[in-house]
């Protein structure tokens, strides 16, 4: 028994890994798996972004689900603010350039969602909207705070 076979390694692949880079190409089941990462990830970053947006909304008489909420708010600010990127934002890059993926001839889908996680809109403009986003979630949560020490019914 060689080495790989005794730590569970399957070989059945390797060639094909090392093919690719070596200019060859790999099966199409391999292609449909980036893509469908692509897809997959795609789909969290929008459901992600729309947590942030909207998340005040969705977290009334929700403590565990408001203080998720306001981390994620803090998590957008320094993301877009500071020098790092999105952890989603690499992984995605990784799997929409993955072997013999044209980007520029992928699926509707993921055009579109693309399209709506990275519009293309002046980067100051996009750094306002975060802000707005942030004050009025931000705004929420002070309403609903005050509402509760002052004894106030909310609806």
């Amino acid at each position: 028994m060689d080495a790989a076979a005794r730590i569970g390694v399957d070989e059945s692949n390797a060639g094909l890994e090392a093919e690719w880079f070596m200019g060859g190409h790999l099966p199409q089941h391999f292609t449909a798996a980036y893509s469908l990462g692509a897809t997959l990830l795609l789909l969290t970053h929008v459901a992600w972004i729309l947590w942030v947006i909207f998340g005040a909304i969705w977290t009334r008489n929700r403590p565990l689900l408001a203080a998720l909420h306001i981390a994620s708010l803090a998590w957008g600010v320094v993301v877009e603010l500071g020098p790092w990127a999105c952890p989603l934002t690499f992984a995605e890059q990784f799997f929409e350039g993955g072997p013999e993926i044209d980007v520029n001839r992928t699926g509707f889908i993921v055009h579109l969602l693309d399209r709506i996680v990275y519009p293309d809109i002046p980067l100051r403009f996009l750094t306002f909207c975060g802000v707005a986003v942030c004050v009025a979630n931000l705004a929420i949560y002070a309403r609903r705070y005050w509402c509760r020490i002052q004894g106030i019914k909310q609806k």
